[in-house]
C-alpha cells in the first residue's frame, strides 16, 4: 500500500460479490454482476481519487481467489497488470470472450419477466443481454421487449393503447401497474380479515332446551334444570 494512499478511501461499507469462475457458463452472468458492483462501490468509498497502486490491491482483494487463480494462470507482465482498468479487460475478455452477436439477440427474444419478477428486475436482465447484442437502438428494443414479455395481460393492453411509447413511459405504467395489484392484495387481504374478525364476536351461543337465564345480576350462568337437581 503506498504511503498516504488511504487518507481517503472508505472501507465501511460492503465489498462487491466475489468473482465466482469455476463455471465457464455462469462466467459471463457472474462477471457482469461484479462490474455493476464494482463501479458503485468504487463511486461510494472514492477508490478512484487514489493511486493505480492502490486501486489495483483493492480490486484484486474484492475479486477472490477464483480470479486471482485466472490471472495467476496467464502469466501475465507487470505492465499488463498495474492498473484496474488493464484487469477489467482481460477479465472481460476470459469471462465474455467475443460476442457472439446472433446468439444473444436470441437470448434477447426469449427472454420473458418470470413470476414473482418486478419489471425493474426485469429490465436489468434486458439491459445486460442487450449490451451483448449491439442493438443500435437499445431502449425501444427492450420496451419492445418489455410489451411483448410482461406477465400482466392488462399492463400490456394500456401499454399497446399508448400511441407514442417510449422506454420510460413504458417502465412507469408498469411500475404503476405493480404499484396497484399490490395495493389490491393487500386490501383484499384486510377485508378477509375483518370479516373473519366480525363474526367471530357476532355468533350468538346454541339455544339448549331445560336452561333458563339465572335471575341474579351477580352471576351470568344459568340455573339447573329440574329434573336434575337433588333432594
Amino acid at each position: 500500500m503506498a504511503a498516504g494512499s488511504s487518507r481517503h478511501f472508505t472501507v465501511n461499507m460492503p465489498p462487491p460479490t466475489k468473482l465466482e469462475l469455476t463455471d465457464k457458463v455462469s462466467a459471463k452472468k457472474n462477471w457482469l454482476r461484479f462490474q455493476r458492483q464494482w463501479s458503485n462501490y468504487v463511486i461510494a468509498s472514492r477508490l478512484s481519487i487514489e493511486p493505480d497502486e492502490f486501486q489495483v490491491a483493492v480490486f484484486l482483494t474484492c475479486i477472490g481467489d477464483d480470479a486471482n487463480d485466472v490471472l495467476d494462470g496467464m502469466r501475465l507482465q507487470d505492465t499488463e497488470r498495474d492498473s484496474v482498468p488493464k484487469l477489467t479487460t482481460i477479465l472481460s475478455k476470459y469471462c465474455i470472450g467475443k460476442a457472439n452477436e446472433t446468439f444473444e439477440s436470441y437470448q434477447f427474444h426469449r427472454r420473458n419477466q418470470v413470476e414473482g419478477e418486478t419489471i425493474d428486475n426485469y429490465v436489468t436482465g434486458l439491459r445486460q443481454i442487450a449490451k451483448l447484442c449491439n442493438f443500435k437502438e437499445e431502449d425501444r428494443m427492450i420496451r419492445d421487449r418489455i410489451v411483448i414479455g410482461i406477465i400482466n395481460d392488462k399492463t400490456r393492453e394500456k401499454l399497446l393503447e399508448e400511441k407514442d411509447l417510449d422506454l420510460q413511459k413504458c417502465l412507469d405504467i408498469c411500475r404503476a401497474g405493480e404499484t396497484a395489484q399490490s395495493q389490491i392484495k393487500e386490501m383484499a387481504s384486510s377485508s378477509v380479515h375483518q370479516i373473519g374478525h366480525g363474526n367471530k364476536f357476532n355468533k350468538k351461543k346454541a339455544f339448549k332446551p331445560g336452561y333458563k337465564p339465572n335471575k341474579s345480576h351477580t352471576s351470568t350462568l344459568y340455573s339447573m334444570p329440574e329434573m336434575w337437581k337433588t333432594s
